[in-house]
């Protein structure tokens, strides 16, 4: 047991360092609890799924908006992420951050896809001007 249980936390690990090298691809972002108010800032990986473009064929912001953002990482910074059964509780937190455009977007957490294994938790995302 303690052998997969070293490599579940190794790959833990290294699923955090992945997400919040900003060097890389994360970016910083800032969440917002709605059960408590508690805000940090931390890096995590902005998917935007561009399904429309404009007439001069940019890439259109979508409504499609992936954040996967590493448990460990706000486990660190005291961000509350389970509730008292244990279960992923941040839909409804909302996540500020500053795309590659220099915009600012506000996004609130409409759904949750965790991934238990290596810590990795993936939220579907609405823009908050769209709600």
């Amino acid at each position: 047991g303690g052998l997969v249980m070293g490599l579940i936390e190794q790959a833990q690990k290294d699923f955090e360092a992945i997400v919040t090298n900003s060097n890389e691809f994360a970016q910083p972002i800032i969440i917002q609890s709605t059960s408590t108010g508690i805000t940090v800032e931390v890096n995590a990986l902005i998917n935007n799924v561009h399904d429309k473009i404009d007439i001069e064929g940019n890439p259109v912001h979508s409504k499609n908006v992936v954040a996967i953002i590493s448990e460990l990482a706000l486990n660190k910074l005291n961000y509350p992420v389970r509730d008292e059964n244990n279960e992923v509780d941040m839909n409804g937190d909302k996540i500020t951050y500053t795309d590659l455009n220099g915009n600012t977007r506000r996004f609130i957490i409409k759904s949750k896809l965790p991934d238990e294994v290596f810590g990795s938790l993936h939220f579907q995302l609405s823009d908050l001007s769209e709600c």
